[in-house]
């Protein structure tokens, strides 16, 4: 009489549900058995669920679309597992084969940071450490500067070449399909094609090409045709030369004035221009595509329609002789148009009367 016993027992709930708990504390006798004590507790779950992010990885630099996965767990149920981005509104992730969730977003380029938590039906939550990212999906921009698409320049050039991106890659500059280098110097006259490909550390790429001209050379003007001093049978003459390659060539004559294109070789060619009888200055220039100007050329021709090439003749005799009286002939030859010749042949042919001419040299 007048004895107590008292014992406790460990007991494991991981398998048992959630929820209330009886508990008695009961004695059997021969008699049956008596309730001596009841008790109860709420079995409560306390365990966060198991969290694994496993893209993206914290310090990455990406590119969109941008995936966002990690597997979640309980050991009861999860209600759910959700993301959110730079401190915004939390939004679910999509279950995909468990214990996987996931989505695809399209951030702007730059810093995010993300978030991911998990979190079960008895609102314990699982949140995994914060995700810094740099989203960079913008391709390179390729500037050039000192030069033109389809520019013409009169002196050396130093073509440029920048890139504007944040993360910067490979860099290639050809010049004419030769390796160069940006600012340097071109100082011969030619075409040249200015062609840049730049990347980025995403392997974004941007690739631009040019042409251009560089023209050093002084603008020259040869006349072919009517040379210096010619004598002219025709008040109309056609001028050929050459110059520079596509230069204005402009003409003044005595009557009119023209202007013409050369062609891609420098030649050029002036139709029936119109001069005076007698003498007559041509003034000619040529202007290239630079507006530069060379030196003026003139041209002095003659004009004598008279066919006889610049030259007046004269016979002197008397107008009759008697038969076996001595004839005296005198022939003159004058230059009529300041012509210099190295000489002057001339002959006199005599025709009688019923007999074949004959001259004299």
């Amino acid at each position: 009489a007048g004895e107590s016993r008292n014992w406790s027992e460990r007991f494991p709930t991981a398998s048992w549900p959630l929820g209330a708990v009886s508990v008695q504390l009961q004695f059997a006798d021969a008699n049956g058995q008596i309730e001596l004590a009841a008790s109860s507790l709420d079995l409560l779950d306390r365990a966060v669920p198991v969290l694994t992010v496993r893209q993206p990885l914290n310090g990455a630099l990406l590119s969109n679309p941008l995936a966002v996965q990690a597997d979640a767990s309980d050991d009861d149920a999860l209600q759910t597992v959700r993301y959110r981005v730079d401190q915004g509104g939390w939004l679910p992730l999509a279950a995909s084969q468990p214990p996987a969730f996931g989505i695809t977003l399209d951030l702007p380029d730059g810093a995010h940071q993300l978030e991911i938590q998990a979190v079960d039906l008895s609102g314990n939550e699982s949140t995994a450490p914060l995700i810094d990212v740099v989203m960079d999906s913008t391709a390179p921009e390729i500037v050039i500067g000192g030069v033109a698409d389809g520019g013409l320049y009169g002196e050396p050039v130093h073509p440029t070449v920048n890139v504007l991106d944040a993360h910067p890659g490979a860099l290639d500059i050809r010049i004419n399909g030769q390796p160069a280098i940006s600012g340097e110097v071109l100082d011969e006259s030619g075409h040249y094609q200015l062609s840049v490909r730049a990347s980025d550390q995403l392997d974004h790429t941007a690739e631009t090409s040019i042409v251009f001209e560089l023209d050093l050379e002084p603008v020259t003007l040869q006349l072919d045709t009517p040379q210096e001093g010619a004598i002219l049978s025709s008040d109309r003459v056609d001028l050929l030369g050459h110059t520079k390659p596509y230069a204005t060539v402009s003409v003044q004559g005595p009557l009119s004035t023209h202007q013409v294109q050369a062609d891609a070789e420098g030649n050029y060619r002036i139709d029936s221009v119109g001069l005076n009888s007698g003498a007559n200055t041509l003034s000619l220039h040529a202007t290239d595509r630079l507006g530069r100007i060379s030196p003026e050329l003139l041209r002095a021709v003659h004009v004598d329609t008279s066919g006889q090439d610049g030259l007046l003749g004269q016979l002197e005799s008397a107008g009759e002789v008697a038969v076996n009286q001595p004839w005296n002939l005198r022939a003159i030859i004058r230059e009529n148009v300041g012509r210099q010749r190295d000489a002057l042949a001339a002959r006199i042919v005599i025709e009688r009367p019923e007999q074949s001419p004959f001259d004299i040299e």
